[in-house]
Parts: structure tokens; C-alpha cells; sequence
């Protein structure tokens, strides 16, 4: 069979795909939209039946089309190295296994910018998908990384919306990825998973696309919003990429709701290099909101600050667990007329929360609230010049600490309820294990080599 590249017919040729899969039969495909390539297919949808498993597209645009791929196994599919092309249209997936797409850059769809079906292995570096109707990015029942850098911006939607087993990971080694000023929340994550490895921006996403944020996370303007058992998970191993940083969302920083869970951890202690923290700052009303059963987990190196009405949200039967150097700070600032119950940390509705270590101080209510049959342990934390005072509890709740128990500033609360003499428990938890992104760096370089072949 022979193909077109460049104008010029080749031979297929076999070749060992050792990053995502087996030697296979591939053919090498050149489009130029602008159709200044001699001999070049002039659309994407020109090659799309042509395509086999281990395919490799070149492309440059602006290409403007709507574009489906389905059913293949182990494509290239991207810009010529170092550069980006436009697709002015909508990207659609369905069916694949091990496809690597570089530099696309996706925008003005009438519907979603990029969409992912029943697919695994789907890796986008360097891509782009802003200014779509819907989402820019929606994976369903797949499994999904975004590498080295991405925009997900202006969308009429989510950001990024993942929904059945739709998992999604993120490593912003070579420059930012950037998901914010969408209409609803930057990313959601329903009953699926998501782990971020540094230099995840998210940020000024609104609530234009839904009701009025309100105080029990049931809202959109969030940056993550996790929902029916989601999970997540945020650390910065990569000490060079820079922290994740989650600010300026209308409805608040994070969601985790329904049974969900969420761990967010700087770099490790004794990295080579400068600390590196997950930053959660001046969002509204909260910084992270945790309901409905769900779990939080701040382990090492996590600073939120200038939440107008708590750093920390837990509610309906939620836990926390404040590890380590963590810093909850110059949150509770908005008014008092507006958030009553304001404070850096807010624990209630039958909730817990363990903390052990971090810095908690210059909240403009308490630096821990306790309300509605709700209990705190905590040992080895620091307070200092919390305005509603240290740790507050209303009759019904309890306080296992090793801090002092008194009411806050002019009688509000009260000591708070204590179980036993026990003290403290020790939590045995381990330091999380640091993530391995030398596939990224393979799979650039097969892509690098294939498409350079002439």
C-alpha cells in the first residue's frame, strides 16, 4: 500500500513502538490545510480513513473541520515538533487505545472542544482547547493525561469534565497547565479519578452557568469540583514545575462532595531543590469545602489563605486530617453579617477532624470552629492571632487536644467537651510515593523520531 508524504509515495515500514505498544505496520501522513505542501492532504478528515493502527499524522493548520477518530490502537497524531496547530472545530474520540496527541491547539466548536470516550491511554502534550460552547476537554470512561503543558480556558462549561470511569492525570513539566475564566467549574470529576504533579493553574473560573454559589458546595464556580466517589490527589514532586495553585474561583477553591475523596501534599522534606507548595488563595466563600461524607487529607507543604469564610469546610459526616507543615491563615475575612460562622477552620454537622502539626493563624474567626455533635484531635499544631480565638465548640461538640480549652472572645462558644484523659492518638500514616514521569519523556521522543522520518 503506499501513502503520501510530502507528495512523495513510501513504502509502509514496520516499527517498534516500545512506548505504547508492539511492532505494527504504520503509515506516515502529511496534512497542510493552508495547502501550501505540495501534494499534502488538505484536511484531517481527508486522512481519518486511511488511518491504521500505528499511524502517524502530521498537521499543520488552521484546519477547519470536525474531526472523528474511533476503534485504533497506538497513533501519532500532532504539530511538527516545537510548534502548535489549530484545529477550528471539535475533536472527537471514541474507542482508542495508546494515542499520543501533540500540539493541538482545538477552539470554537459549537459543542465540546475535545471529547473522549471509551478510550485508554490518551496522552495530549502540549495541547490547547479554549473559547468552546461546552467543555473544552470531556472524558467519559477513559483514561486520560495531560503532559508537559495545556490550556483549558473560556469555555461555556467545565474547563475538563470527567465523568464514569473517567480518570485524568496532569504534569505541568514543561510549562503550566491552565485551566480558568470557564463558565462553571475548572475541572469536574464524577465518579472517576485525578492526580496532578505540579504547575496545575486554576483559576477565576465562575458561576455564570449555574445558580448562585452557595455555602454547602452545592454550586459551580469551583476550581475542582469532586462528585459520587471521586478522587484526587495533588502533590508537587516535580520541584522545577512549580506548585499547583487553585485561586480565584467564584464558588471556591474545591468541592469534594458525595462520598469523595481528596489529599493534597507538597514536595517531599529533604528534596533537592526549593519546598514547593499546593496554594489554595482568595477564593470564595471557601477554600476547600468538604461534604456529604467525603475526606480531605492536607499532608505537608499545603498553604490557604484569604478565604472570605473558612479555609476548611467540613460538613454532613466529612473528615480532615491536617498533617505537617501546613499553613491556614488570613482566611474568615469577609463580614461578619455575611458568614456568621467564619473561621480558618470549620468543623461541623457530625464531622472530624485530625490535625497534627500546621499553622493555623490570623483567621478573622476561630482558628477552629466546632458545631453540631462534631469532634476534633489534635496535637502539635501552632495558633497564634486568630480573632474568635483558638479552638470553639458549641455544646454538642468535642475536643481530644492538647491545646487549651476556653471560649472565644466575648463568650462566644464555650469550652469544649472532652472524652477522656487519653490525649491525642498517633496516626501512622506514610509519606505518599513520588511519581515516575519518565514515560512522558519516552513517548516525546518516539514522536520526535517518527515524525522527523522521510
Amino acid at each position: 500500500m503506499l501513502t503520501r508524504r510530502l507528495g512523495l509515495p513510501i513504502l509502509l515500514c514496520g516499527i517498534a513502538l516500545s512506548v505504547l505498544g508492539p511492532s505494527r505496520a504504520f503509515g506516515q501522513f502529511v496534512v497542510d490545510c493552508t495547502g501550501n505542501t505540495p501534494g499534502a492532504y488538505t484536511t484531517i478528515n481527508s486522512v481519518v480513513p486511511l488511518l491504521t493502527n500505528g499511524a502517524v499524522v502530521q498537521i499543520t493548520g488552521p484546519c477547519t473541520e470536525n474531526v472523528t477518530i474511533g476503534g485504533l490502537d497506538n497513533l501519532w497524531i500532532g504539530a511538527p515538533w516545537g510548534q502548535t496547530a489549530l484545529l477550528q472545530g471539535s475533536l472527537t474520540i471514541n474507542g482508542m487505545q495508546n494515542l499520543f496527541l501533540y500540539g493541538l491547539n482545538v477552539t470554537g466548536s459549537t459543542g465540546n472542544g475535545i471529547s473522549i470516550s471509551n478510550s485508554s491511554n490518551v496522552a495530549l502534550d502540549a495541547c490547547a482547547s479554549s473559547n468552546n460552547v461546552n467543555f473544552g476537554l470531556n472524558i467519559s470512561d477513559s483514561t486520560v493525561f495531560v503532559q508537559n503543558t495545556g490550556t483549558f480556558n473560556n469555555n461555556g462549561s467545565n474547563g475538563i469534565n470527567a465523568s464514569g470511569a473517567g480518570d485524568i492525570g496532569f504534569d505541568g513539566s514543561a510549562g503550566p497547565i491552565n485551566i480558568s475564566n470557564n463558565a462553571c467549574n475548572g475541572i469536574e470529576l464524577q465518579d472517576g479519578e485525578m492526580n496532578a504533579n505540579g504547575n496545575l493553574i486554576i483559576s477565576n473560573n465562575k458561576s455564570s452557568c449555574a445558580p448562585a454559589p452557595q455555602l454547602t458546595g452545592d454550586a459551580a464556580g469551583y476550581g475542582i469540583q469532586l462528585q459520587g466517589h471521586a478522587r484526587a490527589v495533588l502533590y508537587v514532586w516535580n520541584l522545577a514545575a512549580g506548585p499547583d495553585v487553585i485561586s480565584g474561583n467564584q464558588a471556591g477553591g474545591v468541592d469534594v462532595n458525595e462520598g469523595s475523596e481528596m489529599s493534597l501534599s507538597g514536595s517531599a522534606p529533604g528534596s533537592t531543590g526549593p519546598w514547593q507548595t499546593n496554594v489554595i488563595e482568595g477564593n470564595g466563600p471557601v477554600g476547600v469545602y468538604v461534604g456529604m461524607g467525603s475526606q480531605l487529607t492536607l499532608w505537608n507543604g499545603v498553604q490557604i489563605t484569604n478565604e472570605p469564610d473558612a479555609g476548611v469546610d467540613v460538613f454532613g459526616h466529612s473528615q480532615v486530617l491536617i498533617n505537617g507543615d501546613d499553613q491556614i491563615s488570613n482566611n474568615a475575612t469577609g463580614p461578619e453579617s455575611t458568614y456568621p460562622t467564619r473561621a480558618g477552620v470549620r468543623v461541623d454537622g457530625n464531622s472530624e477532624a485530625f490535625v497534627r502539626g500546621g499553622q493555623i493563624s490570623q483567621n478573622g474567626g476561630p482558628g477552629i470552629l466546632e458545631l453540631d455533635n462534631s469532634s476534633v484531635d489534635i496535637s502539635s499544631a501552632t495558633f497564634a492571632s486568630n480573632v474568635g480565638g483558638t479552638i470553639v465548640c458549641d455544646s454538642s461538640s468535642w475536643l481530644v487536644s492538647d491545646q487549651p480549652t476556653r471560649p472565644g472572645p466575648s463568650g462566644f462558644g464555650q469550652p469544649c467537651n472532652v472524652p477522656n484523659n487519653f490525649g491525642p492518638r498517633f496516626h501512622g500514616l506514610s509519606f505518599p510515593q513520588r511519581s515516575d514521569n519518565s514515560r512522558i519523556q519516552a513517548q516525546e521522543a518516539r514522536y520526535q523520531k517518527l515524525i522527523s522520518l522521510r
